[in-house]
C-alpha cells in the first residue's frame, strides 16, 4: 500500500514536470517566433530606409538636370511596387502574431517612410509633368469593428484588382491613419480625409463602397 502511495506520487510529480516543461517550452517558442518576427521586420524596414535615402539623393539629382526623368521614374516605380510588398508581408506578420509595442513601433516607421515616399512622388510628377496616379491608402490599424474590418477588406482587394490590372500606371501606397503621427494627421486634414478607411486619388477623396466602382475613371 506503502509503495502504492510513493509509485503514485512519483507519477505526479513526473506529470507535473513534464506539464511545466511543455508550457514553458511554449513559451520560449512563441517568444522567439515573436523575436524572429520583428528581427525581420526591422532588416526590411532598414533596406526601405536606405532605398529611400537613395531616392531623395535621385531627386535632387533631379532638381539640378543630372538626371533623366524616364530612368527616375523606373526607380521611383521600383522602390514604390517594393515598399508596397513589404506592407503586405507586414501584415502577413502582424495577422500571426500578438500585437505588441515594437510591433507597433516598426509600423509607425514604415508609415512614415510611405508617406515621405508619397510626397517625394508628387514631386517627381510635378518636375518631369508625368502622368501616373498615385493612390493613397488611409486605413486603420488593428480596427476592433467588424464592420471596418470588412470594408476595410473591400477596400483592400480592390485596390490590388486596380494594380494588378494598371501596374506601373499608379503608385499604391497605404498608410495607418490612426497611429497618432502628426505629420500623417497633419496631412488628412490638409487634404480633407475625415474618416478611415480613405482612399486619396489625385485630389479625389473615396469613402463609400460605391465610389469604388469609379476608382478607374480617376486615373489619369
Amino acid at each position: 500500500m506503502i509503495k502504492s502511495k510513493k509509485a503514485q506520487k512519483s507519477v505526479f510529480w513526473e506529470a507535473l514536470i513534464l506539464a511545466i516543461f511543455v508550457f514553458a517550452s511554449g513559451i520560449l517558442l512563441g517568444y522567439f517566433l515573436e523575436q524572429n518576427r520583428t528581427s525581420k521586420i526591422i532588416g526590411l524596414y532598414q533596406e526601405s530606409e536606405l532605398g529611400m535615402l537613395d531616392l531623395e539623393i535621385r531627386d535632387n539629382i533631379l532638381s539640378v538636370g543630372g538626371l533623366e526623368c524616364n530612368k527616375f521614374f523606373t526607380e521611383t516605380i521600383n522602390f514604390a511596387n517594393k515598399i508596397y510588398d513589404e506592407a503586405a508581408l507586414l501584415d502577413r506578420y502582424e495577422g500571426s502574431s500578438k500585437i505588441t509595442s515594437g510591433i507597433i513601433l516598426q509600423h509607425k516607421k514604415y508609415d512614415l517612410l510611405r508617406t515621405l515616399l508619397w510626397t517625394e512622388t508628387l514631386k517627381f510628377r510635378e518636375k518631369c509633368n508625368s502622368s501616373f496616379s498615385t493612390f493613397v491608402y488611409f486605413y486603420e490599424y488593428d480596427p476592433d469593428n467588424m464592420n471596418t474590418k470588412s470594408m476595410q477588406d473591400v477596400f483592400s482587394k480592390k485596390l490590388e484588382e486596380i494594380k494588378q490590372v494598371r501596374g506601373n500606371d499608379i503608385i499604391l501606397i497605404p498608410i495607418a491613419g490612426n497611429l497618432n503621427i502628426s505629420s500623417i494627421s497633419y496631412l488628412m486634414k490638409q487634404n480633407n480625409i475625415t474618416q478611415l478607411p480613405a482612399i486619396f486619388v489625385d485630389n479625389r477623396v473615396v469613402y463609400s463602397l460605391d465610389e469604388l466602382n469609379l476608382l478607374d475613371s480617376y486615373l489619369k
